[in-house]
């Protein structure tokens, strides 16, 4: 049985091989997903196995509807997000919002029917809306591989080549009668933006670091 730290790793090994992708480093996703397949994978806890490129691209999807966690096997990602848009049909909406920007939500669903990408009789508009309303990429204009490599223009293009710290003002906590302030101090992976750790002290200063 998976316990939480195999699930954890797993998801992690699933988002390092889409990573590329989400930093932008990536133009064509068949091709690279093709190449990544045409060989075993070695996955955590599984050990090694031939994965197709649906697979990866599925991971993709998932990641970008639920994050990291929805990467976690034995976990119903879409849970609470409509099953009936498919990772095909979910690629030419980010596709024709990333083309047109300005069109409204039922402009967009208009066009996608009429270029036959969506059968109104399988995918309502209220469904689609409901998808637009899960994903703010697509609610915003923004494609998902444009925002995150104009993101990470600047980031390396590694996982852990280089770990940032960074500080964040807390609340203020109750002590006695007094309050005292209190400090998040995080590091984060450049190319990833994971937060590798995280953890909250009432000073900011070089022994807390």
């Amino acid at each position: 049985m998976l316990s939480s730290s195999d699930r954890e790793n797993i998801a992690l090994k699933r988002f390092s091989l889409i990573s590329p992708i989400l930093n932008g480093q990536i133009n064509n996703h068949k091709e690279y997903f093709e190449a990544l397949c045409s060989n075993p994978i070695e996955m955590p806890y599984y050990g090694v196995k031939n994965y197709s490129p649906k697979t990866l691209s599925n991971w993709l999807f998932e990641y970008r509807r639920g994050g990291i966690d929805a990467l976690k096997p034995g976990r119903r990602s879409d849970k609470g997000k409509s099953r009936k848009v498919s990772l095909e049909i979910a690629d030419a909406i980010w596709q024709k919002r990333a083309e047109k920007p300005r069109l409204t939500t039922v402009l967009l669903y208009e066009e996608l029917v009429k270029e036959g990408v969506i059968n109104p009789n399988k995918l309502s508009l209220a469904t689609f809306y409901r998808f637009v309303g899960a994903n703010p990429d697509v609610a915003a204009g923004k494609n998902p591989d444009e925002q995150e490599r104009e993101l990470k223009r600047f980031s390396h293009q590694w996982i852990n080549e280089l770990w940032q710290a960074d500080i964040l003002y807390g609340p203020s906590i109750k002590v006695g009668k007094s309050k005292k302030k209190t400090y998040l101090l995080a590091f984060l992976d450049d190319a990833s933006r994971l937060v590798t750790h995280a953890q909250f002290f009432d000073t900011q200063n070089y022994n807390a670091m």
